[in-house]
């Protein structure tokens, strides 16, 4: 069972694997935290028994990437207006305050909606990207270092 569990999280963070993930309707806040990536290069993405998955194999571009926080990042639903409407009203909300996040290669990924507030934080030796955003709600970094 947790192995299914686990397999369904790759496939709704679209290859990435997270610390932390913030699903809709949450609130996380970090103050004064270290968070650190413990893996020295990018996992390769598994398939359903545990092994290299061929794309993996033939394309290193097509490994899994870990990130310290991932917000509201699933696959979109059909355009309908409640769908919309529901994603624009229930979103994940971080808030980083002074916080040192390193090593990862994506420091924060956050999806449609989201409200993202860094304030006097770290994001160094990042292997990719420290802010991936795709049409943000409110993204405010203010004092950040990276």
């Amino acid at each position: 069972m947790q192995q299914d569990s686990t397999q369904a999280q790759r496939e709704e963070s679209s290859g990435q694997l997270g610390l932390f993930l913030v699903e809709a309707d949450s609130y996380l806040e970090v103050k004064d935290c270290n968070l650190k990536s413990v893996q020295d290069h990018v996992v390769p993405s598994l398939n359903a028994d545990g092994g290299l998955s061929p794309e993996a194999e033939e394309d290193p571009l097509k490994q899994v990437q870990d990130a310290a926080f991932i917000m509201n990042w699933k696959a979109p639903q059909q355009n309908s207006q409640l769908s919309q409407q529901v994603q624009e009203e229930f979103v994940g909300v971080i808030s980083l305050q002074s916080t040192t996040i390193s090593d990862f290669f994506f420091g924060v990924v956050a999806g449609p909606y989201s409200l993202l507030n860094c304030d006097k934080s770290t994001f160094q030796n990042m292997r990719g990207t420290a802010v991936k955003v795709d049409l943000p709600k409110v993204l405010k970094l203010t004092s950040c270092i990276f």
